[in-house]
């Protein structure tokens, strides 16, 4: 379930045009990489993992991005992370 505060910055965000901003900027960034990590993603747009996470569930609902069964670990954590791509990409290519 997610909290209230979750709810009223994505309603906010919405309401702003943010979030178009924010999708906008995740798929300029995959044109040029084609796949990535929330990590990989967010260091690119300059912005935290948690920023780009949330925005990458939304694409993936949209069918603009998708959520690969392949990850990497995160050069921060070490923890996994999964590998979202561009659609349209050969993700059998992806190493």
């Amino acid at each position: 379930m997610k909290d209230e505060t979750s709810v009223m910055a994505y309603h906010n965000m919405k309401i702003s045009g943010s979030i178009g901003t924010w999708h906008q900027r995740i798929l300029e960034a995959l044109q040029w990489i084609h796949y990535g990590t929330k990590g990989q993603l967010a260091e690119m747009l300059d912005a935290t993992e948690e920023q780009v996470h949330k925005r990458l569930s939304e694409l993936a609902k949209k069918g603009e991005i998708i959520k690969t069964k392949k990850t990497r670990r995160s050069v921060n954590t070490g923890q996994k992370q999964t590998i979202w791509a561009l659609k349209g990409v050969d993700i059998n290519s992806i190493n």
